[in-house]
């Protein structure tokens, strides 16, 4: 049974030149590809879904060990690290309810690159809790969402009013131990 409590909020998450850094890797011109979707092509619901943009930093030691040990260090835990990528969502990009892991050991940080947000965008990322209720965590730059892959999330539409990119980076982690 999950709760707000499972998922934790982290302002300030990455030092300034780290921050930097990112910014710079998921910015204009960088690797971005369109047609990704929260559930993969053999899941039963595919057609249902909404493609959006996606960079996959998998071979990008910046991510996959110098972001992961600071990750590690910061939460004071050993994860070993399965994909890391990010995701890139416009007005009517939104996300299909999805889980990231398929047991208990299963973990995300999702971490939010754009440096403003207006709450009049949208685009909170929503957690289905299983009491039913909805629990919506919004964009700020520099913020980190650690919460457990087994519950239900998805990206909330953004608004027309939203002219750019919204920004997540997603290490898909499990525990050791």
């Amino acid at each position: 049974m999950y709760s707000q409590t499972d998922i934790i909020q982290y302002h300030d998450f990455f030092d300034a030149d780290d921050y930097r850094v990112i910014k710079e890797k998921t910015g204009y011109g960088s690797e971005w590809k369109y047609g990704h979707t929260s559930l993969g092509r053999e899941h039963p619901d595919f057609h249902t879904t909404t493609p959006f943009w996606k960079i996959d930093f998998v071979e990008d030691t910046f991510f996959t060990d110098h972001l992961l040990n600071k990750i590690q260090q910061k939460l004071n835990t050993s994860f070993e690290l399965y994909h890391v990528y990010a995701n890139g969502h416009t007005f009517g990009q939104d996300g299909s309810i999805h889980v990231d892991a398929h047991d208990d050991s299963g973990r995300t940080l999702l971490f939010y690159v754009n440096p403003v947000w207006d709450l009049n965008w949208g685009g909170a990322t929503n957690f289905y809790l299983n009491s039913g209720e909805v629990h919506g965590v919004y964009p700020h730059g520099n913020k980190a969402v650690l919460f457990p892959g087994l519950i239900r999330h998805c990206a909330a539409p953004l608004t027309r009013a939203f002219k750019s990119l919204r920004v997540t980076i997603a290490w898909k982690l499990r525990t050791n131990g």
